[in-house]
């Protein structure tokens, strides 16, 4: 389970299989309640749909490992750590094309990457 200590996804935690070090987190614009208002599109493929907002976050601590038993499917590895609010937003532009968004991100890899995920050869 992974933490978002800051920014407007503050106290925020959502389950996910991959924590890259600079993370896109959305906020559905449509949801009325506190319910599935968040979400992260931690996986290569995900994209943002229109009526999301969207903010970038960076791993803030080394991700651990953790087996979630859950009944319909929902068991498997996890990760639990920290995310902060990255002060310095991409362009909307950027933020919502998978390409744009990658070369951003490498761009600026050895610049952001921590410590601790340069000794280790990167994050999970």
């Amino acid at each position: 389970m992974m933490n978002f200590v800051d920014g407007p996804a503050a106290c925020t935690v959502l389950r996910m299989r991959r924590t890259p070090l600079l993370l896109r987190v959305v906020r559905n614009k449509l949801v009325r309640n506190d319910e599935n208002v968040w979400d992260c599109l931690n996986e290569l493929e995900d994209v943002a749909r229109p009526h999301e907002e969207i903010f970038v976050y960076i791993l803030v601590d080394k991700p651990s490992p953790v087996l979630s038993m859950r009944p319909r499917s929902g068991s498997g590895w996890y990760w639990i750590g920290s995310y902060r609010f990255l002060e310095q937003q991409p362009a909307e532009e950027i933020l919502r094309d998978n390409a744009k968004w990658s070369a951003w991100c490498n761009a600026r890899r050895e610049q952001l990457m921590p410590e601790w995920a340069k000794r280790r050869g990167g994050v999970a």
